[in-house]
């Protein structure tokens, strides 16, 4: 289960301070503070989250809980600015906007199924009925969900974000500057060493540890590399060849990942692989046995027998949206096996 980006050129890698994927990224916090060490932020900044957006975030959630569409990542090198951030993504062509935002539901290139609707519904009625509502928007008119999510967006930023950013960024800023220096000074190799969850293989190709198996091709532009205080623990890698290729990262701040040997006895009901990757799917995000069989191309029965062990091992919980049960896996009962452990699955 790896990511593998090659790289080339003289300049492998660039570097961005994007106060529109930190934000993000704070809001994929807010959405489940629980296995994140930003969770004591998160707690604060619902206190003084203004109601009309508190409730607007469930509808939009789909868009940071999982999978991170293009427009919400880093798209170019530098000192960003919301602004401008903001007034690309609302330039974006309505079309290419509802490519990229239906990827978190279907989990893979959307460009030829976007106007799948009954897919794309299916999973949103799993989610509830304030994302089937923002779904359909999505199928019938993207400009406006489009200017809606910018909306959202701005109104974040105003109601508690610009504030955070004034002592966020110059972490974030001094990160991309020390490793942008490693690059220029003695290249790639060094600015990408302790990199969390990354390997490198050679100056142009590394790994990183995800769900998927994928080939990231960072040949034709610099790899975008954008650190991340909130994100934390989480690696998100850009696998949509339609954006610039990207990672946003977290700020390493402490050691390297212990050794899994010390929870070898309470592990017997995750040793099977395939069972692993249906559990780093339900720590991100509840989901329903026929979404995990969609996703990991499995039968439903497969998906059955796996849940169940799970379930017996006291590791996932559920709940039932509708007609839907939906199964979570219980990031306490993992977080008892160890740090190590859970960060691995969050990567």
């Amino acid at each position: 289960m790896a990511v593998r980006i090659r790289l080339a050129g003289q300049r492998p890698l660039a570097f961005a301070v994007s106060p529109l994927a930190e934000l993000v990224a704070a809001l994929h916090v807010l959405d489940d503070p629980s296995h994140h060490p930003a969770a004591g932020w998160a707690t604060t900044v619902h206190d003084r989250l203004p109601p009309a957006l508190a409730a607007q975030a469930p509808a939009l959630s789909w868009l940071w809980r999982a999978v991170r569409p293009g427009f919400l990542l880093a798209d170019r090198a530098g000192d960003g600015l919301l602004a401008d951030e903001l007034a690309r993504l609302r330039a974006l062509d309505p079309q290419r906007f509802a490519a990229a935002a239906a990827r978190p539901l279907l989990g893979r290139d959307t460009r030829a199924e976007v106007q799948q609707d009954s897919r794309l519904l299916a999973h949103a009625r799993a989610r509830g009925t304030a994302v089937v509502n923002a779904v359909e928007l999505l199928l019938t008119d993207p400009a406006a969900l489009r200017d809606r999510l910018c909306d959202f967006l701005d109104g974040c930023w105003a109601a508690f974000f610009a504030a955070d950013w004034q002592h966020l960024r110059a972490s974030v800023a001094d990160e991309a500057a020390r490793r942008g220096d490693l690059a220029e000074t003695a290249g790639p190799r060094a600015a990408l060493a302790q990199l969390p969850a990354t390997t490198v293989v050679s100056e142009t190709m590394i790994t990183i540890d995800k769900v998927p198996n994928a080939v990231v091709d960072a040949t034709a532009s610099p790899l975008l590399l954008a650190p991340s205080v909130l994100g934390a623990p989480h690696v998100t890698v850009q696998l949509d060849a339609a954006w610039p290729p990207g990672v946003q990262y977290p700020l390493v701040t402490g050691g390297q990942p212990v050794a899994l040997a010390v929870v070898r006895r309470r592990l017997a009901a995750l040793a099977d692989p395939q069972r692993l990757r249906l559990c780093r799917s339900l720590l991100r995000e509840a989901r329903s046995t026929q979404e995990l069989a969609a996703l990991h191309g499995l039968t439903p029965p497969t998906v059955s027998r796996h849940l169940r062990a799970l379930r017996d091992a006291e590791l996932v919980t559920t709940d039932r949206q509708g007609h839907f049960v939906r199964y979570r896996l219980d990031a306490a009962a993992v977080r008892s096996l160890g740090p190590d452990l859970l960060d691995a699955l969050l990567r």
